[in-house]
């Protein structure tokens, strides 16, 4: 009997799982046509639907656990019924999360919840791409303060994803040299591209305060993020 129930548990946990989410991604796939890359993007990085995955693997790696310990045979038998226990509560959990996952997807794919994390995106973006200052700002040297400077060039290529402005920061004030960035983020930087400069020489990490990447991302790119609203 704690074979069957085990078994039971396990394959509906995995078949459900699997067959729900295909099911979800061909729809998502559908209506991203429509709405753009962005929603398939959000149902990936929601914490509700990664909570609802979790649950049915975490259902069926416990019940198949549990089910190779169950011994038969009249020597020793054993059956772990605390094991055989915590397996229902997981598919009553798995049932509870199968409702809340179909609520949930159903609220997901429309155009104005889309459009809302896009404009949540924009504004975390902006938040961290401004600040406000006091005073006057210091001018930008000349372009001939730069012709003698050490030039970094980029040896990989990609879409500059992030930028550690806050280290280049650093470096460049412990170094006591100027820095100039020619890519912001959302450019495409080719190989050997000129990156940087610095004057007298390029402070240390430069290089790994750019993260490369073969797509743009919502992070620092603000135009991306305008141009998915848009």
């Amino acid at each position: 009997g704690a074979r069957s129930l085990l078994s039971a548990v396990a394959s509906s946990a995995i078949g459900v799982a699997g067959t729900v989410f295909s099911i979800t991604i061909a729809a998502l796939s559908y209506a991203a046509g429509s709405m753009g890359p962005r929603l398939l993007d959000n149902f990936t990085r929601d914490r509700g639907n990664q909570a609802v995955l979790g649950t049915f693997i975490a259902t069926f790696a416990f019940t198949l656990f549990s089910l190779r310990s169950v011994q038969g045979g009249e020597d020793a038998p054993f059956v772990p019924h605390y094991n055989v226990t915590v397996a229902m509560g997981l598919a009553l959990a798995c049932v509870a999360a199968l409702v809340y996952f179909l609520a949930h997807v159903t609220r997901g794919i429309n155009m104005t919840a889309v459009v809302n994390l896009l404009r949540d995106d924009l504004r975390r973006a902006l938040e961290r791409a401004t600040q406000e200052t006091t005073g006057e700002s210091a001018s930008a040297p000349p372009e001939a303060f730069w012709a003698g400077g050490e030039v970094l060039r980029s040896p990989d290529s990609g879409y500059l994803q992030l930028l550690d402005t806050d280290a280049l920061i650093a470096a460049a004030e412990r170094e006591g040299v100027a820095l100039r960035i020619f890519v912001r983020p959302g450019d495409y930087v080719f190989p050997n591209t000129p990156v940087a400069v610095g004057v007298p020489h390029l402070p240390g990490r430069v290089l790994p305060a750019l993260t490369l990447g073969p797509r743009r991302v919502a992070g620092q790119d603000l135009e991306f993020t305008v141009r998915q609203l848009a």
